[in-house]
Formats: C-alpha cells, sequence, structure tokens
C-alpha cells in the first residue's frame, strides 16, 4: 500500500491481509481524517511454547497454535515431552473443555505460578512433571484432573512448606494424591 493513493485502499481487503498472520487476533482499519491510514491490532498472545522431537510451536491465549518464529522467542513455560508427539495431542490443545487447555489456563491465570514454573514435561501416559524456576524439584502434578485442587497445593508447597524447611531440601514432590504432598 506504500505509495497508493488512500481512496484506492480497500479497507476490508486490507483487514482480511492483515489478520491472515497467524498472531493478530483481531484488526479494524480505518481511513484518519486527515488522510491517514489507521490501523487496530491486537495481537494473539502465546501462553506457552511446545516442543516435541518433529516440530516447535506456540499456544495462544485462546488455544489456538500459533507457529515459532527464530527471529523473537516469547517468554513463556516450555512444554516438551513424549505426550506431544501423537496428532491426538494436537487437537485436544484446541478445544477449550480438554483437560490440557484447563491446565495451561490456570497456570497462565496465576501470577504466582507462572513467576516459579519454567517447563513442564508431559508424558506419553498423559501425567505432567512441572521443573520450577528456582528451586531444584521436580514436580510431580500427576494426570490433568483435579487441576485447580493441584494447584492450591502446589503453593502451599511454595508459601509455608519451602520457607520453613528450605529451598533446596526436596529432590522432588508431588502433588499428584488428592489431598496430599508428598515431598521426598
Amino acid at each position: 500500500i506504500v505509495g497508493e493513493k488512500i481512496e484506492n485502499i480497500l479497507l476490508k481487503k486490507l483487514e482480511f491481509r492483515i489478520k491472515n498472520n497467524k498472531f493478530v487476533e483481531r484488526v479494524h482499519v480505518q481511513k484518519g481524517i486527515k488522510g491517514t491510514l489507521i490501523a487496530k491490532i491486537k495481537q494473539s498472545r502465546p501462553i506457552a511454547r511446545i516442543i516435541d522431537k518433529d516440530s516447535s510451536y506456540y499456544i495462544g491465549s485462546k488455544g489456538e497454535i500459533l507457529p515459532f518464529i527464530t527471529k523473537h522467542t516469547a517468554r513463556v513455560v516450555v512444554i516438551t515431552g513424549e505426550g506431544l508427539s501423537s496428532l491426538f495431542f494436537k487437537n485436544v490443545l484446541t478445544k477449550q473443555d480438554s483437560s490440557f487447555a484447563q491446565f495451561i489456563q490456570c497456570f497462565e491465570q496465576d501470577v504466582f505460578l507462572k513467576k516459579q514454573i519454567a517447563s513442564i514435561n508431559y508424558l506419553k501416559s498423559g501425567e505432567a512433571i512441572i521443573y520450577p524456576q528456582i528451586t531444584k524439584q521436580a514436580i510431580e502434578f500427576g494426570d490433568l484432573t483435579q487441576i485447580e485442587d493441584k494447584f492450591k497445593r502446589l503453593k502451599i508447597f511454595y508459601k509455608k512448606i519451602l520457607p520453613y524447611k528450605g529451598w533446596n531440601t526436596y529432590e522432588s514432590v508431588s502433588v499428584k494424591f488428592k489431598g496430599q504432598i508428598i515431598c521426598k
């Protein structure tokens, strides 16, 4: 559109072209009073990066799959593991009611946990192991059921147990069993 007269620009066509970019969630293009072109764009926000043996991509805040761009990487939780390589996993990701989508959304919405967790290993069995930013514990999350309760117990571990016992006292912690926090 560079060098094109403003009256020759088709706004809906331009919006459509911009919207084709996977990182654009919403766009509105309009002509300004002084002959300027105004584009209001809401960018899709990555919340997790998936790395499997075949590919690397992001998951957006609405569950959409976003391409990985080598020029810029988003600072988000990294998810790896054997459970990712199945086609089933990619189909499950985009469904808002899936347990994995709920897992990511609960994690993403919790400011404390978002700062603590560096990566998640998603096993073929459907269980998750979480690796924190600061401490050395591997956190056995288990399957993706009772997600909110497990995150609640994980926060108790961080806020009440670690300050008392020491940040690197335990090699692993498990919240996978109902009502329990198991530290080894």
